[in-house]
């Protein structure tokens, strides 16, 4: 198992944080596994891709001197085409009068603004994090434990347990702990 481009933790971090010695590497795969599927889960719980990739988006044209993609915060753009033939292939296409924002969510022309069109803008850029927040990579490496000791203290699929003459309940779902490090992170409107 290896760690995929979406990962936000390391596997160093991960086995810091479950108390394994960095030399024990009999349970690399299984943490490696873990660190996926909870950088997975984050990404789809907060609806956003958090490492820095590159993205190809298309816009429809409404005469606005702006554009909010759906991946932030953009740190880069590569080339702002717009083409009412929806071919982007003329270099006569290619816009440059842009600014991104401070805040890495928007891309604002430069008086000017955009022909109405149907998918007659693109926009290659990067977007996301080269580091990941300190507190985005702990919801992760808390998501990455929780997920660990659940497996191992053989609750999946249990809703409680005895223990003596009292029932303990089981938590089935995410901590609320786990989730207010994600909550600053989640998208809240429609891309």
């Amino acid at each position: 198992m290896a760690l995929r481009s979406n990962a936000l933790t390391t596997l160093s971090q991960a086995k810091a944080q479950l108390g394994i010695p960095a030399s024990e590497t009999s349970l690399d795969a299984r943490v490696e596994l873990l660190i996926n599927v909870a950088s997975q889960h984050i990404e789809t719980w907060t609806g956003r891709k958090l490492k820095s990739q590159a993205h190809t988006q298309f816009f429809d044209g409404r005469r606005q001197n702006c554009l909010v993609p759906a991946e932030y915060p953009v740190t880069a753009v590569e080339e702002l085409r717009v083409d009412q033939s929806n071919e982007f292939a003329d270099p006569s296409t290619v816009w440059d009068n842009y600014v991104v924002t401070d805040d890495g969510m928007t891309v604002t022309l430069l008086d000017c603004y955009l022909p109405q069109g149907y998918h007659n803008v693109k926009l290659t850029y990067t977007a996301g994090y080269t580091e990941i927040p300190a507190d985005l990579e702990y919801g992760c490496l808390l998501l990455v434990e929780w997920l660990y000791r659940f497996k191992n203290a053989g609750d999946i699929g249990r809703t409680s347990k005895n223990k003596g003459d009292e029932s303990v309940g089981i938590l089935q779902q995410i901590p609320e702990v786990i989730l207010e490090h994600l909550k600053p992170y989640k998208r809240l409107e429609v891309p």
